[in-house]
């Protein structure tokens, strides 16, 4: 029972964040160099929040809206620095190979917001999974695959869209 829900999570998944890939070919046929940057870090930008929240509500210690909002801050902040530190590294390695410069500046300024994002729905998901009464430790994590995946790659590649005609091409 186990596997094939893995099965369904990931067919899902791959699907959903496929069909974003696909509405964004224009842009990755032309700036390839993008994916580069976003598809190693997308899947690790929500960090504990999941976890911290669902074992707190597992254990049965009610969660304040505060107490939420600093577990969601801390988790932005920290994985806000660890994006922006990776884009501005392959910003300065793009300085070195032609091509890459703009993407990687671009990534540098898409994946904070991008990691932000992704630590709120990791917030919500497990307060989400209490709501309809189900078992928040299990299910908070599937739907981060299934729903943060896939909005975390449309939510990167607009601003990658927009940024594209702000961020100059240096060569």
């Amino acid at each position: 029972m186990r596997t094939s829900l893995f099965a369904l999570e990931s067919v899902i998944t791959l699907s959903l964040t496929g069909l974003v890939m696909y509405s964004f070919r224009d842009l990755l046929l032309n700036h390839i160099q993008l994916t580069i940057f976003f598809l190693p870090l997308n899947v690790g930008l929500h960090g504990s929040v999941s976890s911290t929240i669902s074992s707190s509500l597992a254990s049965g210690t009610p969660l304040r809206l505060n107490d939420w909002l600093a577990v969601v801050w801390e988790a932005c902040r920290s994985d806000s620095w660890m994006a922006s530190g990776v884009g501005l590294f392959n910003a300065f390695v793009g300085f070195l190979v032609p091509g890459l410069t703009q993407a990687g500046l671009i990534a540098a300024i898409a994946l904070p917001v991008v990691a932000c994002w992704r630590n709120v729905l990791a917030g919500l998901f497990p307060l989400l999974s209490v709501r309809l009464g189900l078992d928040p430790a299990a299910t908070a994590m599937p739907l981060m695959a299934v729903i943060g995946n896939p909005s975390g790659c449309f939510l990167f590649l607009s601003l990658a869209r927009v940024l594209l005609h702000v961020v100059p091409a240096f060569w």
